[in-house]
């Protein structure tokens, strides 16, 4: 009920104001106009006086053209004359220099026949220079007040009018809008001239107080109307003039102006004060049900948040064990097997793989359950997209008896900007279920514009794909609900085909994300067909990212045998594993359990490269690393490889950053692992070298790793850009090349003042920091020439090569971003 009363309090707040600024409103226009009417009425008044000036220079004239000063008739006669020209002088008369009548139009009428001293407020001039000057008020012969104006003649005599003040009065209130407004004309000694309210302060006396004072007295009673007033003086004249009207009736009038409007707000606040409860009580169960929805809300998305957390996490749980289970069947393979045993580890593979695959279904559902999935926008050709994704079944196609075709329509763009890695797995997930449902025949995917006719301008266009083939079919009871998570066509398909039901939610959920729909038409017995929409924009033209960053051919693999490798896992059967598989490769092997043994191990053997896991006890990976590289000597300078089951980005990015060469997930795939192991050796070179090299081998000027490098060719590998794209989304890719921007930019300033400065560690330390970030982003080049930037440890740079070594670093610094950019479309800024 509070809410109900604030609302009526913040109404009828809202109503004073607006009454409490309309009034001010209204005072300020009644002032406004009050004092432009003293304004007009003081500028006719001064019109007045300026016409009356005139009359008597006229009159001065024709009594200087006279023959007789004693001629009194005919000056009388004269003057009469000119008195019907303005109504305001109401007589014209000639005084001695000592204020005696000589004559008058009225003869004997308005002027008196002695003037009262003094009766000049200022000196007096000649006619027709200046207006004539106000004397003060005069009494005629009937004791009738007269305002006088006079000049005086060269021969000393005055020429006097008189102005009836009565006339000025009425002449006043015939403007005047409010009955208890007044005008009041003063002179420059206070002596009233005119006034048009009739009180105790009358024409001739002196004003003892202001015009205002005197305005706002009733009967006595000071201040008793108060008032608003406007000034108009008259400084030729010496005279000023006074309109003031009373507050008391303009409040009154603008009550009367707001008493509708007071009247509808009342009878609106009784109809909301009546209405109000049942209101009230309606609005608390709209909150009431607000609340609930929203703590529901809230309860849904934690416990969704809590689901895709425990999956991830069980997937990670799960990936451990996989390591062992396909790094056991890898070591099988490569045993002397008899025919059935191969079979039976057949067998065990694609029990694995299909293990795998679910694996990978829960983990991806689980990333797009909790949002953690973005859409990139990068250039890319269609038609790679699709060989990609066919040549995955091509084998299981040719197995089964299926013909499997791909159908580009001509209309459609060669170059697209999308997400092509959410399109190849959509595809993947439709052509896997087309190639797993059907039992020979024709499986054929075919792309093409949505809208016949749409031909693209470089604007969003709509893609339609679709997948027919000619399986089994599927229900139509069944295929309304298909597209949700953990469904099948029937109990019997888990049983015959295996799966977890989970790959076409999550192609409805990356569709629909790329601002598509996916759905299927499909008959038992006839085939089915799934099609899927997606909304992209035409691509300018091929990307220079297709000849700028293309990889280098791949070097042949350089044998390390004897390499020394550390590797630290907690699994035992993980450290078995790799021990086994490495071994076979021809490294020498030493395992540790955790990242503290792992430390310590690197600091008393140092060895050519170190294998960390990112979760062990006693001490993490990360952290493993961060020891690793504050250690001294060569035992700082070994390239890390980081080995996780977390696929997760945002922890794959944490891992990134904390300096590793390159990062492998679990499973482990050991072609790729000997891979890196190759070429991280290649570019650092191995400590039997090193050994060799301080027995007396002389270090060339110019490396054999850094022979080759140079603008041309910096030695950047976009592979691996294309593996974190993998596994992180586009807005993290573009952070992590953001962070080594600015890694380079800081660290690139430490390393040339620590080379100038000759200080070892720091140019030790700082060249850890950019090998480490630059080889795990691709840039390979970077991080060999910041290998070879050392004063200490094996293969120590002289001083006098130290500059040239500096600038090659910042050629190949310059020629990589250059090629990132291009690569990642970041711009070159």
């Amino acid at each position: 009920m509070w809410r109900l009363s604030a609302l009526i309090a913040i109404l009828g707040l809202l109503f004073g104001t607006h009454l409490l600024l309309d009034r001010r409103a209204f005072l300020g226009e009644i002032t406004a106009s009050t004092r432009l009417g003293a304004t007009i009425l003081g500028d006719w008044t001064a019109r007045t006086f300026d016409f009356t000036s005139s009359l008597m220079a006229a009159a001065g004239e024709l009594t200087e053209a006279r023959q007789s000063h004693d001629d009194a008739e005919t000056i009388g006669t004269a003057f009469h004359r000119l008195l019907g020209v303005n109504p305001a002088v109401v007589d014209l008369g000639l005084y001695t220099a000592e204020g005696r009548l000589l004559g008058s139009a009225q003869r004997g009428g308005r002027l008196p026949e002695q003037l009262r001293e003094p009766a000049w407020r200022a000196p007096l001039t000649l006619p027709g220079i200046g207006p004539a000057t106000v004397g003060a008020v005069q009494e005629d012969r009937r004791g009738r007040p007269l305002i006088i104006a006079a000049y005086q003649l060269r021969t000393g005599e005055l020429l006097v009018g008189a102005i009836d003040p009565d006339y000025m009065v009425a002449a006043f209130r015939t403007v005047l809008r409010r009955p208890a407004s007044v005008v009041t004309l003063l002179d420059s000694k206070g002596q009233i001239m005119a006034r048009t309210r009739k009180d105790r302060f009358i024409i001739g006396g002196t004003l003892p107080m202001t015009v205002t004072a005197a305005d706002a007295e009733i009967e006595g009673v000071a201040n008793a109307d108060p008032r608003l007033a406007g000034e108009a003086p008259i400084a030729r004249l010496g005279l000023d003039l006074t309109l003031t009207t009373s507050k008391q009736d303009i409040a009154a009038e603008w009550w009367r102006r707001q008493t509708l409007f007071i009247a509808m707000f009342a009878a609106a606040l009784s109809v909301l004060i009546v209405g109000g409860h049942a209101f009230y009580k309606r609005l608390l169960d709209i909150e009431r049900n607000r609340i609930d929805l929203r703590q529901a809300r809230d309860r849904a998305q934690d416990a969704s948040e809590a689901k895709s957390r425990f999956l991830a996490m069980m997937s990670h749980e799960l990936r451990t064990p996989m390591t062992g289970v396909i790094g056991t069947l890898d070591l099988l393979r490569q045993s002397a097997l008899t025919g059935r045993q191969a079979q039976l580890v057949k067998v065990l593979a694609t029990s694995a793989n299909a293990l795998l695959e679910v694996l990978n279904d829960i983990l991806d559902f689980s990333k797009i359950e909790a949002g953690a999935v973005q859409i990139e926008a990068v250039d890319f050709r269609l038609e790679d997209v699709l060989e990609n994704t066919t040549d995955m079944f091509e084998a299981r196609c040719q197995q089964k008896n299926i013909r499997l075709t791909t159908v580009i329509e001509r209309d459609v763009p060669t170059w697209l900007t999308g997400d092509p890695t959410r399109i190849r797995q959509v595809l993947t997930n439709l052509v896997g279920n087309a190639v797993k449902f059907t039992e020979g025949g024709e499986i054929g995917l075919r792309v093409c514009l949505r809208t016949l006719g749409e031909m693209p301008t470089g604007g969003p266009i709509h893609l339609l794909f679709s997948v027919q083939d000619s399986g089994v079919g599927i229900s139509s009871a069944t295929q309304s609900h298909l597209f949700e998570p953990f469904v099948q066509a029937d109990a019997s398909t888990a049983r015959r085909y295996g799966g977890t039901g989970l790959g076409l939610a999550i192609c409805r959920r990356l569709v629909q994300a790329m601002g598509g729909e996916i759905g299927l038409t499909s008959a038992i017995g006839n085939g089915s067909r799934f099609w899927f929409t997606v909304r992209l924009d035409r691509a300018p033209g091929q990307p220079r990212a297709a000849s700028a960053v293309a990889s280098p051919a791949p070097a042949s693999a350089t044998p390390h045998n004897g390499a020394r490798v550390l590797v630290a896992e907690d699994n035992e059967i993980n450290r078995f594993l790799i021990r086994e598989q490495l071994t076979r490769r021809g490294y020498r092997v030493t395992t540790v359990e955790n990242g503290w043994q792992a430390v310590e191990e690197q600091r008393n053997n140092p060895h050519d490269l170190v294998i960390l896991d990112m979760r062990m006890p006693v001490m993490d990976g990360p952290t493993a690393l961060a020891h690793i590289r504050a250690l001294d000597g060569v035992a700082a300078t070994c390239p890390v490889v980081a080995l996780t089951a977390d696929a997760l980005a945002e922890e794959i990015e944490i891992y990134i950053r904390s300096g590793v060469d390159a990062l492998h997930t679990k499973p482990i795939d050991w072609l790729a692992l000997d891979e890196t192991l190759s070429r991280l050796l290649d570019q650092s070179g191995t400590m039997i070298a090193a050994r060799g090299s301080r027995k007396g081998t002389a270090p060339a000027a110019v490396p054999v790793s850094l022979r080759g490098l140079n603008r041309a060719d910096p030695g950047f590998d976009r592979a691996m850009i294309d593996e974190l794209a993998d596994v992180m989304d586009g807005q993290a890719i573009r952070e992590l090349v953001a962070s080594f921007r600015v890694t380079l930019v800081k660290e690139g300033a430490i390393l040339r003042d620590a080379a100038l400065a000759g200080d070892a560690a720091r140019l030790r330390e700082a060249a850890h920091t950019i090998q480490g970030m630059a080889a795990q982003m691709g840039a390979n080049g970077i991080a060999t020439v910041a290998r070879t930037i050392r004063l200490d440890g094996p293969s120590p740079i002289s001083p006098e090569d130290l500059p040239a070594r500096l600038d090659l670093y910042d050629t190949i610094v310059d020629a990589t971003l250059n090629r990132i950019d291009v690569f990642t479309s970041l711009g070159a800024a």
